[in-house]
């Protein structure tokens, strides 16, 4: 049976989700739950990448629709922390 990770979101990400959803974006912080509680590292079934130079502890992105999301995972416990939400869009774009 897969393992269901505990998803919680460190306080500049809880900052940004916030302030994402009172200025109209929507089902962002659904998703990300429902995308990173099981397998959250599989990239045959979801948008995910594991990021250049994180070293003791990877850091990995999630990507929904325009949006991305950084995340670190524990696997003992099966806990996600989302640390930082950021725009898909380059700054030109």
């Amino acid at each position: 049976s897969e393992i269901e990770f505990a998803v919680s979101f460190a306080d500049l990400a809880a900052r940004q989700i916030q302030w994402l959803e009172a200025n109209g974006v929507a089902r962002l912080r659904e998703t990300i739950l429902s995308q990173l509680a099981n397998e959250p590292t599989d990239a045959r079934r979801k948008r995910v990448w594991p990021l250049e130079g994180s070293r003791e502890r990877p850091t990995w992105r999630l990507a929904y629709r325009t949006w991305r999301a950084d995340f670190h995972v524990d696997e003992g416990p099966a806990r996600i922390s989302v640390v930082e939400l950021s725009s898909g869009y380059s700054p030109e774009e």
